[in-house]
């Protein structure tokens, strides 16, 4: 008699033992979610405070002596660095509701789940209006639609025309933002974006491969500007962090950030093409890739508080790398014949 023996499951889904490996980094990635949507929230309670001050510049609710009085900032001095946070804090509520549209077995909960997550998208949206941000304009519609994509789960066709929908969106979005003026309604030579790229390319071909040092940008640049165009305003950052960093480290910066950008972009890929990615570390993704878009017009990743945000994204990322990496009830059905 013949007997045919399943050795190994089938990869259509996962393991119980699996599923009780994932669990706690599921556990801690939504602790993870949690925290960073309720310091949003927190941030945008305080914008509205500061918008409704009678006298912004006097106004107790701004942290900082120098600030965009007359928006909401939140817990930032700059208006973009909390823009920033708000479009960083979108796909994590698209991951908390898609988390709790799988496990919630019971519809009350469930819909009390993705009620609670569709309230705080509401303070998300808010924020951006009250915020005034152009970066938060630009940027929003491409995240919100990276940010469905985890509603649609493993359906290859719909994560493609995603895929190309979202990066001309991104396209036209840093085009429409690298145009704009750098300040609020100050037009001096500090206020175009092309001037500061032109002279930091010629500050490239100066400091040549070894660059001009980590933190010097804003002493160099002021020795290479126009004299006639020196007024009461000054550059302190090139507004495109690559610019900056790669006047600065040269050529071993330039190299390192490519290799940074193609391991994120081949990780983010992996997921995009996984059968069952998982919700949070795509988040961290769309996130991440938030924060790298935002980075080409601004310099968000020099806050302390989105810095740790990005190391959050990556650590989820890694995380679901190496979960997935040790699982071995992912391989394909085999089966012995006993004879």
């Amino acid at each position: 008699m013949r007997q045919r023996c399943a050795t190994a499951r089938d990869a259509t889904g996962p393991s119980p033992g699996r599923a009780r490996r994932l669990l706690p980094v599921r556990l801690a990635a939504g602790w993870l979610a949690g925290a960073l949507i309720g310091g949003t929230c927190a941030g945008v309670l305080l914008g509205i405070l500061q918008v409704t001050s009678s006298n912004p510049l006097a106004s107790p609710w701004y942290l900082y002596r120098q600030s965009n009085f007359g928006v909401a900032t939140g817990f930032f001095a700059n208006s973009n660095h909390m823009a920033s946070l708000l479009l960083v804090s979108i796909p994590f509520l698209a991951a908390l509701g898609a988390s709790a549209g799988e496990r919630a077995k019971d519809m009350r909960l469930r819909t009390a789940a993705l009620a609670l997550v569709g309230g705080g998208l509401v303070v998300v949206v808010l924020g951006l209006f009250l915020n005034g941000s152009l970066a938060g304009y630009g940027l929003g519609l491409p995240v919100v639609l990276a940010s469905s994509l985890m509603l649609f789960g493993a359906r290859s066709g719909v994560v493609r025309a995603g895929v190309i929908a979202i990066g001309l969106a991104s396209l036209v979005a840093i085009a429409l933002l690298w145009s704009s003026p750098v300040g609020r309604g100050a037009a001096t030579s500090v206020s175009s974006r092309q001037a500061i790229l032109a002279t930091g390319m010629g500050l490239i071909g100066e400091y040549g491969p070894a660059g001009s040092g980590l933190g010097t940008f804003e002493k160099v640049y002021r020795m290479a500007e126009d004299p006639a165009r020196v007024d009461r305003y000054y550059v302190n950052h090139a507004h495109d962090d690559y610019l900056e960093l790669a006047v600065e480290t040269g050529l071993p910066g330039i190299i390192l950030m490519l290799l940074f950008l193609a391991w994120w972009g081949r990780s983010a890929w992996r997921m995009l093409s996984s059968p069952a990615p998982d919700q949070f570390a795509m988040a961290g993704a769309i996130a991440s890739w938030a924060m790298l878009l935002h980075s080409a017009v601004d310099y968000p990743l020099r806050t302390a508080a989105m810095s740790a945000a990005f190391a959050m994204c990556l650590a989820l990322i890694i995380q679901t790398r190496r979960t997935a990496g040790r699982d071995t009830d992912l391989r394909p059905v085999r089966h012995l014949v006993v004879g």
